[in-house]
């Protein structure tokens, strides 16, 4: 009996550990990489404008490259309100909705996760035009993390869960947007 009952205090005290330790655990995650392209600001901001060129590079597409995409084009007002929504059995269902655009220099975008778990983040996306010619490219997400599940997930989003992943599709972002410069540099 005595046995049962260090078992139950031992178990009992894991399960307080791994709530307060949560507790102290950031409310927040933010993952940042970032590439230096050979091209202008202008050719890397329309491919990042457009959500219907994400499929050729995102990561999360080439994961489940039979994704449902939809692009449900924005009102009259202009690109702002530009949505992607996606479907998959890996990548979960979820949107990014275009919120705040400067041309050539910023793009915000909301991210939500319906499926297989609710969650919204910010996707940020800056274009730094370099003195040497080409652009710097930073992709930013960052958004909060509920207490207690999601605070211990937030302990990998930059070694594991985001920052890898962003690192390949900038990877390809910046292949894509290289090749583009060289087809309008061959024009005649």
């Amino acid at each position: 009996m005595k046995v049962i009952k260090i078992i139950v205090y031992a178990i009992l005290a894991l399960v307080a550990l791994f709530f307060v330790i949560a507790v102290v655990l950031p409310s927040e995650y933010r993952v940042e990489r970032s590439v230096q392209v050979a091209c202008p600001d202008s050719v890397v901001f329309q491919q990042v404008l457009h959500y219907e060129n994400w499929v050729k590079w995102s990561p999360w597409q080439e994961m489940e490259p039979d994704a449902k995409n939809s692009f449900p084009p924005p009102d009259s007002s202009g690109m702002v309100g530009a949505t992607w929504h996606w479907e998959g059995e890996k990548i979960g269902v979820g949107s990014l909705t275009l919120r705040e655009v400067v041309p050539n220099r910023k793009i915000v975008s909301d991210l939500a996760f319906v499926k297989p778990y609710e969650s919204a983040a910010d996707d940020i996306w800056n274009f730094e035009a370099l003195p040497e010619g080409g652009t710097r490219i930073t992709w930013l997400s960052q958004g909060p993390l509920s207490y207690p599940l999601e605070r211990y997930m937030g302990l990998f989003m930059d070694g594991t869960f985001l920052g890898p992943p962003m690192e390949k599709g900038l990877a390809k972002l910046k292949q894509i947007c290289e090749t583009v410069r060289e087809t309008i540099e061959e024009r005649p």
